[in-house]
């Protein structure tokens, strides 16, 4: 989702995504861009 600490990027993927899914509808978008970092694995 949006970044929480900037109100004006109001986008909420997540919550539409599982409405959608508990609405028996397919989430609209089906998929996003990840960005970000990846996450590091320590051995």
């Amino acid at each position: 989702d949006a970044d929480h600490d900037d109100p004006s990027q109001n986008a909420a993927w997540l919550r539409g995504a599982l409405d959608a899914l508990l609405e028996g509808r397919e989430p609209d978008p089906a998929q996003t861009e990840p960005v970000g970092c990846s996450v590091k694995w320590s051995q």
